[in-house]
């Protein structure tokens, strides 16, 4: 055999050597890389399987019950509400993530409707989610510096130009213009025996030209 064939077949055999080594290499590339034309552009999930999303800050700067990844609204703990409001990520559903703002922790609002979004009480569950008939452009938190709230909002008591509610659900006949939150809520009306006094028949904690309420019921008619 000629000397310049004997190199070829050498550098034949040498090179199939190399490809053998280098298939049966580990593997340096991390696990679960892929190549980029490969990858999902859908958005990212949490590990729970909802998308990743954003609290929502209220007016004042502080963390509201409500995240948004910004086309949906969620709660961000739709177990605290103790009911069937919502999805197992907290879905919003009806809310406009456009227009939807914050106004403290437990309440917020869209251009079209105003919504529970925190469990305001530990006396049980808000009845609602969305606060049904409230009026966006006019419903407010009630101011009330003594009630438990860093807000400085009474978190029972909300109102619109129409109605009263709590906990958002409307009470029926309250007047709205005139309804104030009275604090601190052991205030007496008069003949309230229940408090060892025969001249003292009841407590409120709210009232208005007609009525004083206590937890939202009706306790004496002015």
């Amino acid at each position: 055999m000629k000397k310049g064939a004997i190199v070829a077949v050498a550098l034949l055999v040498l090179a199939g050597i190399g490809l053998f080594v280098f298939q049966n290499q580990p593997s340096t590339v991390q696990q679960g890389v892929e190549n980029p034309a490969s990858i999902s552009r859908t958005a990212p999930t949490t590990a729970s399987g909802c998308p990743p999303a954003t609290v929502i800050a209220d007016a004042k700067g502080n963390p509201s019950d409500a995240k948004t990844d910004g086309n949906t609204v969620y709660v961000v703990d739709p177990v605290g509400f103790y009911g069937p409001h919502f999805d197992a990520c907290g879905t919003l559903v009806g809310a406009d993530a456009k227009t939807f703002v914050a106004l403290d922790r437990y309440y917020g609002k869209d251009a079209t409707s105003v919504w529970v979004i925190g469990n305001p009480t530990d006396e049980g569950s808000p009845p609602v989610a969305r606060i049904a008939g409230a009026d966006p452009a006019t419903f407010t938190l009630i101011s009330d510096p003594q009630y438990n709230d860093p807000e400085g909002f009474n978190t029972m008591y909300t109102k619109d130009k129409n109605h009263v509610y709590i906990y958002g659900q409307t009470i029926a006949g309250a007047d709205a213009p005139t309804f104030v939150v009275v604090d601190p809520p052991q205030a007496y009306c008069q003949n309230d025996s229940s408090h060892g006094d025969p001249n003292l028949t009841c407590h409120f904690d709210a009232r208005d030209k007609y009525h004083s309420y206590f937890r939202g019921a009706v306790v004496q008619t002015q």
